[in-house]
């Protein structure tokens, strides 16, 4: 006797006001504006999911500062301008496997040469002033002094008996280091590799942000080169790194965190954030600082500033620091003077205008291209 289906049950549609898989899935970001230096045009990644691979993938994107003539430029992320606008460095897929640095000149050729051959992934490119040079993070593998020895693979031999005694909260995480690529005006594969690192021991943040000096012969970085870092808790320091004699300088000696340093452009200010976490609390917010390069005259800027504070960035004549504050679900664009007055954009304007104007943040940094139709060599 023929046995009889069970019915199908109806599928349930998705409620209008949540995102099913499938819109997921379809779902493109787009992040890392970065304005070229003549501020003419905007590079930017767009990032998708690979459906097939089931994994996420990125492509660089250039347009006009307009937002016109949208065009791919190639797959990779991580992307920043040269000094003079000319090229380019991003990270994207080399040789012989993983992760390289790339650089592409911005002319009608686009001539792009891997100048990296690394053995982990790279992150946080960084041009020196004088496009030269490009700095940037890796993870630097550390060898283990100590071994398991399986039962099957030691059948024959003498095991060792002794125990192994691990002292390391972190005994297998590998530190995080500063590494600079020379970059020859030709784009030679043979440019120099100068190992800048912080020691098995010691710890950079973990998202960690550098800076060059104005001259390019220090750079800034928040680390923590203690022994037994790793059992500190949100404690970092900011340290400067001697480029040519490899000598490195302790300028902070706060409490809690400090971290993003960033150089004024006359090379005699340093701005930051610290957060003094000291008590141990759930959240303690970054508050913004200037200091001298050589770590004295700390001074607090943002006052009572009680927002997060991000994307630190000087004026190009020195005047004060742009800087991002997360407020009520938006993000807004703040402007400290070397003085210490913190003002939001519309204050800055109703100055410069002599009018009286609200003081209400606005959201000048919201970055939301039209969505053009994806392009293929």
């Amino acid at each position: 006797m023929p046995r009889r289906s069970s019915p199908s049950r109806p599928r349930r549609s998705a409620p209008a006001n949540r995102v099913s898989l499938e819109q997921y899935l379809d779902w493109e970001e787009v992040s890392n504006p970065q304005l070229s230096p003549d501020g003419t045009q905007v590079l930017y990644s767009r990032r998708w999911v690979d459906k097939v691979n089931d994994k996420w993938e990125s492509s660089i994107w250039l347009m006009n500062a307009d937002g016109t003539h949208q065009r791919s430029l190639t797959q990779g992320s991580d992307v920043h301008w040269s000094p003079d606008g000319k090229r380019i460095a991003y990270v994207g897929k080399g040789e012989p496997n993983g992760q390289q640095v790339f650089v592409r000149w911005m002319d009608a050729e686009g001539a792009t040469t891997q100048i990296s051959h690394l053995s982990d992934s790279p992150s946080g490119l960084e041009w020196s002033p004088d496009g030269k040079s490009i700095a940037f993070n890796m993870n630097v593998p550390v060898r283990d002094t100590w071994r398991i020895c399986h039962a099957d693979a030691a059948q024959g031999r003498q095991m060792d008996r002794g125990a192994k005694v691990v002292t390391r909260l972190n005994y297998r995480s590998g530190p995080s280091r500063l590494h600079r690529r020379f970059v020859s005006a030709h784009l030679r594969h043979s440019g120099r590799r100068r190992h800048r690192a912080t020691g098995d021991e010691r710890r950079l943040e973990s998202t960690p942000r550098r800076a060059f000096s104005a001259d390019g012969k220090w750079l800034a970085f928040s680390s923590l080169r203690e022994p037994n870092a790793e059992e500190a808790f949100r404690k970092s320091q900011i340290y400067a790194a001697n480029l040519e004699t490899a000598e490195i300088k302790q300028l902070t000696h706060r409490n809690g965190t400090s971290g993003s340093p960033s150089y004024s452009p006359d090379g005699k200010t340093i701005a930051f954030m610290s957060a003094d976490s000291t008590n141990h609390s759930a959240w303690a917010e970054n508050k913004l600082y200037f200091m001298n390069t050589d770590g004295s005259n700390v001074r607090l800027v943002s006052g009572t500033l009680d927002r997060p504070i991000s994307a630190l960035n000087w004026a190009p004549d020195g005047s004060g620091l742009y800087f991002s504050v997360e407020s009520e679900g938006s993000k807004n664009l703040y402007f400290a003077t070397g003085r210490g007055r913190v003002s939001s954009r519309d204050e800055r304007q109703a100055s410069a205008d002599g009018r009286q104007r609200s003081a209400r943040p606005v959201s000048p940094l919201v970055f939301a291209p039209p969505r053009p139709s994806r392009m293929t060599s």
